[in-house]
């Protein structure tokens, strides 16, 4: 029966999910059916259930913030016992001083009341039950069940808990150490082996997955049941797409169940609209929900969003809301988009993470701290991004974004040969500098390039879903000019170097070493000047 229901909600939050990505692209491509039981786009359904999923389990989430260091005996077996109810698994973790637990529970209905609390130490005047279902509790005391004389408690604590690990969340994983060539030299024998260090050993885990859609869960049940109840939060970016590290941003946009009407009111109504309803959750947030904070409310930008953190763990939130098929958010898209190449190829996220840190490390990407209110004028990671996913569609890894959009047809078949992640970021080095981009734009919806628009920009790369648009608009000459630069540098390190390093590629010395030397910024670079000798 249970399984039955799980099922039904399943399919039901599918086809709201599926609904609100065919709202918010706003697409020629996606005018499709949607009802529960027509799957138009195998593709993009599959993304829908993954994040459908996602948020029905994070239903069963409760947060405990451990104010008295008993965090090794929050076990499965004492939480069940003090909560009334079956715990399924218990995540730990500590972040700045904050020791943390999230727990899965059996029951997705569970609630927290009075009695419950009194078994924690807790005790409320409030006699009514809470209205939201928002599942975190603060442990100020130590319960009696968890001391360390009880001997209920002792026994659940050494019932396979013996070799637990509490995990350490820290702010900034990616530190100067953490990218610092000599260590690496010194530290790993192979490229192979820092490729690793530096990409896959920085996966998401369990518990950085399940820590973000309890926040979408928390944030939803509390803006969605109160003034937004025609509303409903879906997540994007990195975190979703499969490009995901540990302190990666959560993306949320809020956006309507149901199509609305674009002739109810005009652009302008709606941003002052949108303005408004930000900052009431602003304040609904800031002054009503604990965990959260250091709200910045970017109203002015392009795309209005309000910034917060959450306090208990490394996770930066921006939000943002879809009002109308006026103000088209394709960021939900891409990422389902983004997770299909990602599940066709490994090698996909490896090369754009590592392509991300090398670009980090040059200062040719925005910086994570940069002001919204400032605009950036070199590569941000979704232009970056783009601009790997264009060259893997042009060595057929990848197919043309169109072939997503639309319904499902002839499935696309990778080429699997030649995709070692070093052999293709030498290949990209090769490509960024062999394309002329005063005379070709590039487009990633339809693997190709086609005359510039605007000769005079440094480049053009196409919106694949407002394709009169330049994604690339804000980057100047001089940032692309050292972009290229760096390019050339790297590309010549890894073809005309027996036995090179990884890690040289990765020296943030590189750039001002190679202007000691006698290198010279020029308009455009031809290959076959890369590797005379």
């Amino acid at each position: 029966m249970l399984a039955t229901i799980v099922g039904q909600h399943a399919k039901q939050s599918a086809a709201l999910l599926r609904q609100s990505l065919n709202i918010v692209c706003g697409h020629k491509y996606l005018a499709t059916n949607s009802s529960v039981g027509s799957v138009p786009n195998e593709k993009l359904s599959e993304f829908e259930s993954i994040i459908a999923a996602e948020k029905l389990k994070a239903n069963n989430y409760l947060l405990i913030e451990d104010k008295c260091d008993v965090l090794s005996r929050l076990t499965p077996a004492t939480l069940s016992q003090l909560l009334e109810t079956r715990v399924d698994r218990v995540h730990k973790w500590q972040f700045s001083q904050n020791n943390c637990a999230l727990v899965e529970l059996y029951d997705p209905d569970y609630r927290l009341n009075r009695y419950i609390l009194r078994n924690f130490g807790i005790t409320t005047d409030k006699k009514q039950p809470p209205k939201y279902n928002l599942k975190f509790l603060s442990l100020n005391s130590c319960p009696k069940l968890l001391l360390p004389t009880n001997r209920h408690s002792t026994a659940a604590n050494n019932s396979g808990q013996r070799s637990e690990v509490i995990r350490e969340l820290t702010s900034r994983r990616r530190d100067a150490y953490y990218l610092n060539a000599s260590f690496m030299k010194q530290s790993f024998k192979t490229n192979d082996e820092i490729m690793k260090y530096l990409v896959s050993d920085k996966d998401f885990d369990d518990l950085d997955l399940k820590l973000r859609f309890y926040i979408i869960s928390q944030l939803e049940q509390y803006i969605c049941q109160s003034y937004f109840k025609s509303y409903h939060i879906l997540p994007f970016g990195s975190s979703i797409a499969g490009l995901g590290t540990p302190n990666s941003d959560l993306d949320l946009v809020l956006t309507p169940r149901q199509v609305s009407d674009p002739t109810q009111s005009s652009r302008e109504d709606d941003r002052q609209r949108l303005k408004s309803n930000l900052n009431l959750i602003a304040d609904l947030l800031q002054y009503s929900i604990p965990y959260y904070s250091h709200f910045s409310r970017i109203l002015s930008a392009r795309v209005p969003i309000v910034k917060f953190g959450f306090d208990l763990a490394p996770i930066d939130i921006d939000l943002s809301i879809e009002l109308s098929p006026h103000s088209v958010h394709s960021g939900v898209y891409m990422s389902a988009f983004l997770n299909y190449c990602i599940r066709l190829n490994p090698c996909v996220r490896d090369l754009i993470l590592f392509l991300r840190l090398w670009a980090k490390q040059h200062k040719l990407l925005k910086p994570k701290n940069w002001s919204t209110h400032l605009i950036y004028n070199g590569f941000t990671s979704f232009q970056l991004t783009s601009l790997v996913i264009y060259f893997l569609q042009i060595q057929n890894i990848l197919p043309p974004m169109s072939h997503f959009m639309q319904p499902s047809g002839q499935p696309f078949i990778t080429n699997k040969q030649n995709t070692d992640t070093l052999d293709l970021l030498a290949k990209f080095f090769e490509f960024v500098l062999s394309i002329s981009y005063q005379w070709e734009a590039i487009s990633i919806l339809n693997a190709r390039t086609y005359g510039n628009p605007d000769q005079q920009l440094p480049i053009w790369m196409e919106n694949p879903f407002q394709t009169e648009l330049n994604m690339c608009r804000n980057i100047t000459h001089e940032k692309f000019e050292r972009f290229l630069v760096i390019a050339q540098l790297s590309a010549q390190i890894m073809t005309s170097t027996d036995g090179y390093s990884l890690a040289d590629i990765l020296d943030k010395e590189l750039y001002m070493s190679s202007l000691a030397n006698g290198a010279k910024l020029c308009s455009r670079i031809a290959v076959k000047d890369l590797f005379n000798e």
